[in-house]
């Protein structure tokens, strides 16, 4: 609040402040600025400000003899906003009615204190709730670990609001509902934890996704380096990595369909995004003006001076759609090893082409049975060469994805796309082709049980 132009309020207002109960004029007594608000509201205060560096905020239950009941707004100015200097704010048990957004901007606030008999309010920890303990009211802005009470439901866009100074936040299983920009000012936040028996949420490496871990919902503002989203993912949420200033290379997935709207919107400093689908994921179509200045998936991202890494085989795809081609470069994910991946659960050794087939085929004849080791097929293809023989079975995990592996083979021994197994899964595969072949089976084998 700013005290001149209060005071020029106050100023005009000398003389007929006891008889003007309309507009409510603005008086000044002790530290706080406030609204009278007359018999029609039993002669209650309304706080709206206080003077210019006050450290502490001990709102007084009442204002000569008058209850102060609201902590609220003048023409728009919330009462505390931006009051830099406020550390501690103490709150009466008269006060039944806290406005949005009066502690916007308190920068040095370490704690709110409330009344206990309250009726309206409390506080926890320095944490204003209301009664019940259901909704947050304010946190101050220098906390830096949160964990959000277990009678809580829903996190919105005002409960961190202005948190800059939040570097852990800690989700119960009771909250069903966040909103989708509930950490946008979260600067600093670097953790987002889930308690594992939460039905709809989860966190990997500090990273909010949905239960099942198809969506990413957010990824913490002051993560830095390297964001690697887990396989299972195929969608990117709306304002996923919205402000994410510390990370500078994003790897995602090749299930990844859709992403959602300004995901990556002021992430000014990515110098590099790997995408392993060969299908570019599809954008939102934008008919507005984002937040972050245009209309763009990528606003305030440099992506004339950034990298996209795409399989070779789609490197035209990503060329010619409109989404992606403002990069100003774009090349081919150089292979490490014999496949894209690493062949874990959360990043599996992707099967693009026949050429990954077939090499995947030459390395378990060679020997290696690739146990507990994943691998993703991504595209329809076709091939003929055989995976595992009775001396080298197959033994890792080949999800399918759905897509299809045309196998034409002629063989004078068991034959099938996976010859020879043990302890492997298989699965979402689509089989076609045919195979021709003068021995008893044509289906492949298995070793043990």
């Amino acid at each position: 609040m700013k005290k001149t132009l209060l005071l020029l309020v106050l100023m005009l207002n000398v003389g007929l402040a006891s008889k003007m109960y309309a507009y409510n004029p603005v008086y000044h007594k002790d530290s706080w600025y406030y609204y009278w608000l007359g018999p029609a509201l039993d002669h209650t205060i309304k706080i709206i400000g206080c003077d210019e560096g006050l450290v502490d905020a001990n709102i007084p239950d009442s204002i000569d003899n008058w209850p102060v009941t609201i902590i609220g707004e003048w023409d728009e100015e919330r009462a505390f906003k931006n009051c830099t200097t406020l550390e501690t704010c103490t709150i009466p048990k008269t006060v039944t009615i806290i406005d949005d957004g009066v502690f916007d901007g308190c920068t040095s606030m370490r704690s709110f204190t409330v009344a206990a008999d309250n009726p309206t309010y409390c506080s926890e920890d320095g944490v204003v709730y209301n009664k019940d303990v259901t909704e947050v009211i304010a946190i101050p802005y220098t906390k830096g670990t949160y964990t959000v009470p277990g009678t809580i439901s829903r996190i919105t866009g005002r409960t961190f609001k202005g948190c800059v100074a939040l570097t852990t936040i800690n989700i119960p299983s009771s909250v069903d509902t966040i909103d989708i920009d509930a950490f946008m000012e979260c600067a600093a936040l670097t953790a987002i934890n889930v308690d594992a028996n939460n039905p709809n949420y989860c966190s990997i490496d500090g990273i909010l996704y949905n239960k099942d871990v198809t969506e990413i919902i957010a990824c913490p503002r002051g993560k830095v380096g390297v964001c690697t989203i887990p396989h299972t993912v195929t969608e990117i949420g709306g304002y996923s990595f919205v402000n994410c200033k510390s990370l500078t290379s994003i790897e995602m997935n090749g299930c990844i369909t859709d992403i959602g709207i300004f995901a990556f919107g002021g992430s000014t400093n990515l110098q590099s995004f790997t995408c392993y689908a060969v299908t570019p994921p599809s954008m939102p179509s934008l008919s507005f003006m984002s937040p972050f200045g245009n209309g763009t998936l990528f606003a305030k991202v440099d992506t004339a001076h950034c990298t996209l890494y795409v399989p070779s085989a789609a490197i035209s795809a990503y060329q010619a759609d409109p989404n992606w081609a403002g990069f100003g470069t774009i090349e081919a994910i150089a292979k490490t090893s014999d496949f894209l991946g690493d062949g874990t659960a959360v990043f599996p050794y992707q099967i693009y082409t026949e050429e990954e087939w077939n090499t995947l085929a030459t390395r378990v004849a060679e020997g290696n049975r690739y146990e507990n080791v994943y691998f993703d097929q991504l595209f329809d293809i076709s091939a003929s060469a055989m995976v595992g023989d009775e001396t080298h079975p197959f033994c890792g995990h080949y999800n399918g994805g759905g897509h299809t592996l045309t196998f034409n083979a002629v063989s004078e021994n068991y034959a099938a796309p996976f010859r020879h197994v043990k302890g492997a899964t298989i699965h979402s595969l689509v089989v076609d082709g045919s195979i021709a072949t003068s021995a008893e089976y044509a289906g492949g084998g298995q070793h043990g049980g």
